[in-house]
């Protein structure tokens, strides 16, 4: 039974980096999470938060006229810099996009990339909530298995 709980939990973990939807920054945060036990929920949960602050604040902003274009250029950089500590692939990609809308002056075209980026976060979130309720089930003793991470240089931007 534990090992089959472990192995639930080890498919879990690799379908993340198979579905692109978070990368080797994962991984990392991790491996804190052994010796700060919560501290992974917890970060993810912090993320979640000011990523979803930063969406609604964004969505304001794009509802312009006038366009504060520096305001929305700041956001959009917080936006992707926290995305980016978290290793949200797809997300950060959406939020590229954004900002090479943003760059064009093209809001419509930013506020939709914002949307798929909402999108994305939002299915990344319930994937990471199923993964903590099968860690709270009871978590594997030890994490022997490192995910294969796939191409490594598409999981920056």
């Amino acid at each position: 039974m534990a090992d089959e709980h472990a192995q639930q939990i080890a498919n879990l973990r690799q379908s993340f980096f198979d579905q692109q939807l978070l990368n080797e920054k994962f991984f990392r945060t991790e491996e804190i999470d052994i010796g700060l036990p919560g501290f992974l929920e917890d970060f993810y949960c912090t993320y979640f938060r000011e990523a979803e602050r930063l969406v609604v604040t964004l969505k304001l902003e794009l509802h312009g006229p006038p366009f504060d274009v520096e305001s929305i250029e700041l956001y959009l950089h917080e936006f992707r810099s926290n995305t980016k500590s978290a290793g949200a692939v797809k997300v950060l990609t959406q939020i590229g996009r954004c900002i090479e809308c943003s760059s064009a002056l093209d809001f419509a075209g930013c506020l939709a990339c914002l949307e798929e980026a909402s999108t994305e976060m939002k299915y990344l979130k319930r994937q990471l909530k199923n993964y903590f309720r099968l860690i709270r089930q009871g978590p594997p003793t030890v994490i022997d298995d490192c995910p294969d991470f796939g191409d490594e240089s598409s999981s920056e931007e």
